[in-house]
């Protein structure tokens, strides 16, 4: 059986785990408030990085602050450097005090999806967490995420939202720390208006000014069944590596992500589609909202981004009808 074949069977409605969770924990899936502190899975917090040396303090520094770390919760770090013309180990060894860190840095630039390839490889961890290098997190992330998955069903992929922000931002430098970042700024995934730098071709042109909350439209998640789309979106889609957890047994490594993905999109979306095809359920977390630090060296015009979003979808598309499970 292919990879599309399987999704196709797919049903995401997890709202059985979801009351077995209420009734075992006494806490609402949903919740935007913290779970209990939970240290009972060991994570590898897996990160690609490539030109990051103005946000890559950010993160690990935010990794620093982890309650889950504080209450002596296992964690290893593993950075894929993908060759950034200037080495980001001098910003890493500030963390080597505080942190377990396994620092690899490529020859040559392959992509994101290369990288977390090595990394997963690499990973020794119950759970794995992929985040970003500009991805800045809450203190009770990880213990958050590790709550649900030793109170959920194993074949389960939990998701955090993110909120852009400025390199500016005070919450990045304060030695205060914050709960949850906001919902509703920037991630597509909730509410947006379609913009028209984003049509991709003249079907989509309908779409513009068009208002879209795709997490209350799936009631979240939920909804989406059979590999169906809601708008342009279907539910591998839904999963980016900028914060996501899952069972490292889940990832096969025998699925590598597509060697021809280059540039913006579908290398979160590969990686997961073969888990999601065996069943794992994706859901969402709202109490575990990531700041995305927005970045020059990061930052491409949409025209470009565009380009390579329709190029990486044929072969995103190629990847899950040719791929058997």
């Amino acid at each position: 059986m292919t990879i599309i074949q399987a999704l196709k069977k797919h049903n995401n409605d997890y709202s059985y785990i979801e009351n077995c969770f209420v009734n075992k924990v006494g806490c609402q899936l949903r919740s935007i408030s913290s779970f209990p502190v939970d240290i009972g899975l060991s994570v590898s917090v897996i990160i690609p990085a490539y030109k990051s040396n103005n946000t890559i303090k950010f993160v690990l520094s935010s990794l620093k602050r982890q309650t889950f770390l504080k209450k002596g919760g296992e964690l290893e770090i593993i950075i894929v450097d993908d060759a950034s013309p200037t080495p980001l180990l001098p910003e890493i060894l500030k963390f080597k005090k505080f942190l377990k860190i396994r620092y690899i840095r490529k020859s040559k630039t392959e992509g994101a999806g290369k990288a977390r390839d090595e990394a997963i490889l690499l990973a020794g961890n119950d759970l794995l967490i992929f985040i970003d290098s500009d991805i800045v997190l809450p203190e009770d992330f990880i213990s958050n995420h590790v709550f649900v998955h030793s109170n959920l069903i194993k074949k389960s992929i939990l998701l955090s939202f993110r909120e852009n922000v400025s390199i500016k931002d005070r919450r990045l430098r304060d030695k205060e720390s914050w709960k949850n970042a906001r919902l509703d700024h920037g991630d597509h995934r909730n509410k947006i208006v379609f913009l028209k730098d984003w049509v991709t071709c003249p079907s989509e042109k309908r779409l513009v000014g068009k208002k879209f909350n795709i997490l209350k439209d799936s009631d979240y998640f939920k909804k989406f069944k059979a590999n169906e789309k809601i708008c342009l979106w279907n539910l591998p889609m839904m999963i980016l590596t900028c914060a996501v957890s899952v069972r490292r047994k889940l990832i096969k490594k025998k699925f590598k992500v597509p060697q021809e993905l280059k540039g913006w999109g579908f290398n979160d979306t590969c990686l997961f589609a073969p888990v999601v095809a065996v069943g794992a359920f994706v859901i969402p977390l709202l109490n575990s909202n990531v700041l995305h630090i927005i970045d020059s060296l990061h930052t491409k015009i949409n025209s470009v981004k565009n380009l390579e979003y329709k190029r990486n979808e044929k072969i995103y598309f190629r990847y899950i009808k040719e791929t058997e499970l």
